[in-house]
């Protein structure tokens, strides 16, 4: 039996057959055949190597195999044979790849070099553990996508164990890491011992660990026991920046005379030291101030002769990027760091830049480590050979076994490990972010396999993470707190749920999965997307679900809600709370509170060590569950990302049951936030979800970004039969699964139909604005003449330097044309540099457009040469900046807006109506309060867009029913316009009193008493000062009267003013803002407008009674309460309410209702009612009832 296994079959395959030890490889090979047998280890075995001193290593290592898997090497009939080759056939790149065959009688290792020798036999302990003994019989073909995989140890900030560098070697080389990056000077301590000047050794010359460091001796075996393991070792000598303990040892700085001879002859020593290594860091970043007192040379002249002399030793040099201003001739490869890495020319470039775990939590970083690509690339080449994962120990930690758990250590280099071995990658960390998808088998796998590893060939290593791919969620939208972080919102009063209604909004929950989850990453949204796409300060959002245990178990809770940064200083929460955002946690309605922390001070230090503060370095939290569904709640509020005593802010919790020890995931637990026993509902739940919200998101029309409307019901259709299913409760797992997993393809398929700019052609020619909204909104891409830098520049209405066409390329890529004359953009553009329009019309090597799909923006991309809106400092140019995939950033987010069509048909002019119909319906809202529009004349608007739409695309259909349909939308237009809602007067039979809601910071007007200034504060229920209803005018205009004290707003003063009286004239009108339901409130040149922090918040008359696009003029008029005069029965959120027989009926649960008399006292919503008026409260409102 021969089974092919390719890599994206190979999950499935395994759950119908069962190859021990294949299925746990990690990394995947890139090709690999499983046979029937397998090859018997415990046995006499024939080891046959290549002669020479260079195999011993490796034969060596197959000794160790045999022998620790119950056999021994000694002539025998059975045999394990090495051998070198040229040519690896099959493999995509040829350095360190090898082929491995086994068969009952014979392993055969075939490689092009001694390394990927040794990684064959990597291989082998994979295939042999945990299967007797045995081999399956197989045939792989294997080669790395990238030439460089590694990570880097700070050892310069923190000392950690020889033996400890030792072991993280030996363990990694298991999974083809093959790069150790030993980062050895630092301010903090020299640790490279040296015999040229001991004093750099002293005690005295340490600020941290004094008198730790590496001896010559240690530093030549630690090389010699890489090697042995494939491993190149990368010494880092940072100069002249980071060397305080240079200049406390040497007393002066090594940008002096004598700083430069000394360094000679230390970068000398070093060389001889590693002498078998073929790169030297020098690192050369971050020269600061006080690397620079008592400087005589200049950081230049310090540069370029080291780098001279250190070549002059035989070595190749690597530096930090950014950093010192190198040429591409001063250096040899660079080591790009931070979102402002960048390549150098042609030299090759090691991607770091978002690969600091000190920076890392345990599980969702872990998740776009994972996923990510590496340099935007999905295989090496010259330029790219690869990644190292950085490790920066600015803060003091206990031990190295910290050092190794809080960072994420072993998970984090083992998804690094498939990701350089395997290649690929779902796009770059700025585009995929830290979300993880429920249908995203592959991480599911890396999971699956990560954990087998870590249960056997490092089962003795610190590693906190546990099974994250069944822990389901419920979130929240964000609630706006006003900054009081403390501010009680609906999840906690009443029961889960999938919506929840809040001062008349409805607020949404959405799934997720994972045991830790970003709302807001510490590098913000623009860098790193996560939960929330658009998170926002001074919100509070909720996460929920439940956990069913067979049985009532104590188990331990991994929990934390800031993950404290290792390279950070930041201050440990208040005692009594969880963090600085006080976020809660309940199971089973109980709160968990946090331990004592045990570091309290309050001035910052890196010296102060980090204690308590991360859960990997406390007991995990003991918990019961009991038998059955048990509640977690978790509320999440926040007020701003920016504070004194934490630097880097991250918005997250992480919540997950382990074994009491915390060493495991709990069996058998069932994470559901809908109490589904089947966990594939679950993952069907997510879909559907993700389903709605791209289609809740997506804009509809023609225009490049939007959708069509037969994409968007075909979707539709698609959510209604996944929910079919869903309902279903008949079904199998397998049902669920598969329609969860066609849901996915289709909305793959679904993104896949957005509209894309139009090409132009000699008849139809479309004239497009450029621009960067969300970096600036006023400006376009404007041409400024051949071979000039572009620049965003304020757009002007008929102005042809605005004005850019799209032609079409033979090779699929499109051309940006200027309608002021045949010039294009060209992509020609070095790296951070202007872009430039050239003359002509090319036929290739264009651009290409990326949808961003979370809105109508573009990516305008040519290979890694991308276009970027500059801001003031740049001087707005265009730039080439972004790595030809970026699709965060703000300067990267391109909107394409059709200014002009020449050569227009009805058909066109239709599909603007329609484009136009559409834009203005989807930003409204349909339903009865004041600012939505009526269900009638959405309907009749709905049926007017249908019909335009079928014409539109009905090949069939005449100019004239073209024109006419377009007539017939835009007449329902106006009538949907005209259904709009207005505030009400309040009657003689029934009175409706208003919050008046402005935009701004979510403030209510507030009445403060008789001849004071209304100011705008956060609405509080059942508070009158918040209560306001319109009285009618003859002049057609409204008194604002307040419930309080019946005041009335005038009109006539600078700052709005509540007066006693009788308002009779000069009232308010209400003026709607008809692309949402904001109303500005005015009186002539009088206006509502909500001031800021800065003004108390009072009320100002401000805007000159037409200013509709401040925040502060901008109103939600939401009905808080109606009182009628004789009501027997009412309606609150779709819950009816009435009276029976003098007691209260509902349809909703009556446990929700509380009962006032007129008095205030609080009367029993189960019994008979006294006559008289009553007021029943709900969670929605206050009704008031006459009980006769």
């Amino acid at each position: 039996m021969k089974i092919k296994l390719h890599l994206i079959t190979l999950l499935l395959l395994i759950s119908s057959f069962t190859f021990a030890g294949v299925e746990h490889l990690l990394p995947k090979p890139q090709q690999i055949t499983v046979n029937a047998g397998s090859f018997n280890l415990a046995q006499p075995i024939t080891v046959i190597v290549p002669a020479g001193d260079d195999f011993n290593f490796v034969a060596d290592e197959i000794s160790s195999f045999v022998t620790a898997n119950g056999g021994n090497v000694a002539t025998s009939s059975v045999s394990i044979v090495v051998n070198l080759t040229t040519n690896i056939a099959g493999a995509e790149f040829q350095d360190e790849a090898y082929s491995l065959e086994v068969t009952a009688d014979k392993i055969t290792i075939l490689a092009t070099t001694l390394r990927g020798a040794y990684w064959a036999v990597q291989t082998l302990w994979q295939l042999a553990e945990g299967n007797n003994n045995q081999v399956n019989a197989c045939k792989i073909t294997d080669w790395p996508a990238f030439r460089l995989r590694g990570y880097m140890h700070d050892v310069g900030r923190s000392y950690m164990a020889f033996e400890e560098l030792k072991k993280h070697i030996q363990l990694l080389s298991r999974y083809k890491i093959n790069t150790f990056h030993w980062h050895l000077t630092e301010n903090q301590g020299w640790r490279l011992e040296s015999k040229v000047y001991p004093k750099l050794n002293y005690d005295a010359s340490y600020s941290r660990h004094p008198g730790r460091y590496y001896t010559i001796e240690q530093a030549k075996e630690l090389v010699k026991f890489a090697r042995e393991h494939g491993v190149q070792v990368i010494p880092e000598i940072d100069m002249p920046g980071h060397s305080e303990a240079f200049r406390k040892a040497m007393g002066h700085s090594m940008l002096t005379e004598e700083g430069l001879a000394e360094m000679k002859a230390i970068m000398t020593e070093a060389c001889e030291t590693f002498s078998d290594v073929e790169w030297i860091h020098i690192g050369s970043d971050e020269v600061r101030d006080p690397d620079k007192v008592g400087a005589t040379i200049s950081v230049e002249y310090f540069i370029q002769q080291m780098t001279s002399h250190i070549r002059s030793k035989g070595k190749k040099i690597v530096v930090w990027r950014p950093g010192f201003g190198y040429t591409e001739s001063d250096v040899d490869m660079v080591h790009m760091w931070s979102s402002r890495g960048s390549t150098l020319g042609s030299l090759p470039a090691i991607d770091s830049r978002m690969h600091y775990i000190n920076h890392f939590d345990q599980y969702a970083d872990v998740i776009s480590l994972y996923n990510s690509t590496i340099a935007y690339q999905t295989k090496g080449s010259h330029q790219y050979p690869g990644l190292i994962v950085g490790i920066w120990n600015d803060r003091v930690v206990p031990t190295d076994r910290d050092i190794v758990i809080q960072n994420a250590f072993y998970q984090s280099m083992l998804a690094a490990a498939e990701r350089t071995w395997l290649g690929g990658g779902k796009g770059y960390f700025y585009e995929i972010g830290t979300k993880l998808d429920p249908n995203d088998i592959d991480f599911a796998d890396w999971e699956r396999r990560f954990l087998y590893h870590k249960a056997n060939h490092l089962k003795d290593e610190p590693i906190a993470y546990v099974k994250q791919t069944n822990v389901l969620w419920r979130i929240t939208d964000q609630f706006p707190n006003n900054g009081n972080v403390n501010t009680i919102f609906p999840p906690e009063t009443q029961e889960t749920a999938h919506s929840y209604t809040h001062n008349g909004k409805t607020y949404n929950t959405s799934s997720a999965m994972g045991a830790g989850i970003y709302l807001r990453h510490v590098w913000g949204p623009g860098t790193v997307p996560t939960f929330f796409s658009n998170p926002q300060a001074n919100q509070t959002a909720y996460a929920y679900t439940y956990v069913h245990s067979s049985s009532k178990q104590t188990v331990g809770l991994q929990l934390e809600f800031q993950n404290y940064g290792r390279s950070e200083m930041d201050l440990a929460a208040p005692q009594g709370q969880w963090d600085y955002y006080n976020s809660k946690i309940w199971i089973n309605d109980e709160a968990i509170n946090p331990p004592v922390w045990q570091n309290t001070h309050t001035g910052k230090s890196n010296e102060i060590t980090l204690k308590n503060e991360n859960f990997t370095a406390r007991p995990p939290i003991s918990v019961t569950l009991n038998e059955g569904w048990n509640k977690v709640l978790i509320k999440l509020p926040n007020n701003g990302f920016t504070r004194n005593e934490v630097r880097l802010m991250k918005w997250m919790f992480t919540c997950v049951f382990v074994t009491p020890d915390g060493k495991d995931a709990v069996e058998g637990l069932i994470y559901s936030p809908d109490k589904n026993l089947n966990p594939m509902i679950e993952v069907l739940t997510s879909a559907i979800d993700n389903a709605n919200a791209i289609k809740n998101s997506v804009m509809v029309g023609a225009e490049p970004g939007k959708y069509s409307t037969t994409a968007v019901a075909k979707l539709q259709k698609n959510i209604d039969a996944a929910l079919v299913v869903k309902n279903n409760p008949n079904l199998t797992n397998e049902e669920y699964k598969a329609a969860a997993e066609l849901l996915t393809k289709q909305i793959e398929d679904f993104k896949k139909s957005i509209n894309m700019p139009k090409v132009s052609t000699e008849s139809k020619q479309y004239w497009y604005s450029l621009s960067a909204p969300n970096r600036d909104a006023s400006r376009v891409v404007a041409y400024q003449g051949d071979n000039v830098n572009l620049i965003g520049q304020p757009f002007a209405a008929n102005t042809d330097k605005f004005l850019w066409k799209v032609t079409a390329n033979s090779d699929g890529t499109f051309n940006l044309i200027s309608k002021v004359k045949d010039s294009h953009i060209s992509p020609n553009s070095a790296f951070n540099t202007a872009l430039k329009a050239q003359d002509g019309i090319p036929t290739a090597g264009g651009w290409i457009f990326k949808p961003i799909y979370t809105n109508q923006y573009f990516a305008v991309a040519s290979g890694d040469v991308q276009l970027n809106q500059t801001t003031s400092g740049l001087g707005y140019n265009i730039y080439n900046w972004g790595g030809g995939s970026n699709m965060t950033d703000a300067g990267c987010q391109y909107l394409f807006r059709l200014e002009s069509l020449v050569g227009a048909d009805a058909l066109d002019s239709l599909q603007m109506a329609l484009d136009a119909s559409y834009g203005f319906k989807s930003s409204t809202i349909v339903g009865k309060n004041p600012g939505e529009y009526s269900e009638e004349a959405a309907e009749t608007l709905n049926k007017a867009l249908e019909t335009a739409s079928d014409v539109l695309n009905n090949p069939e259909s005449t100019q004239s029913e073209l024109r006419t349909t377009k007539v017939a939308l835009l007449e329902a237009l106006e009538q949907y316009k005209a259904g709009l809602n207005y505030p009400l007067a309040s009657t003689a039979d029934k009175t409706i009193w208003y919050s008046l809601t402005a935009v701004r910071e979510n403030r209510s007007v507030a009445f403060q008493g008789d001849g004071n200034v209304l100011k705008g504060e956060p609405y509080v229920a059942d508070d009158d000062k918040f209560l306001w209803k319109l009285v009618a005018l003859d002049n057609g205009s409204f008194s604002l009267v307040n419930k309080t004290s019946d005041t009335y707003v005038s009109t006539a003063t600078p700052r709005l003013t509540a007066v006693s009286g009788t308002q009779t004239e000069g009232g308010w009108k209400f003026t709607p803002i008809f692309k949402n339901n904001y109303f500005i409130i005015t009186s002539g040149t009088s206006q509502f407008n909500q001031g800021n922090s800065g003004t108390a918040y009072v009320i100002h008359n401000w805007g000159n009674g037409t200013n509709m696009t401040d925040d502060g003029c901008q109103y939600y008029i939401i009905p808080r309460l109606e009182v009628g005069t004789s009501v027997n029965s009412q309606t609150a959120e779709n819950e009816k309410i009435w009276i029976e027989d003098g007691k209260i009926k509902t349809t909703g649960d009556i446990r929700q209702l509380r009962v006032y008399n007129i008095s205030g006292q609080q009367l029993n919503a189960k019994g008979r009612l006294p006559q008289g008026v009553i007021i029943v409260k709900t969670p929605y409102q206050s009704l008031k009832f006459v009980i006769k």
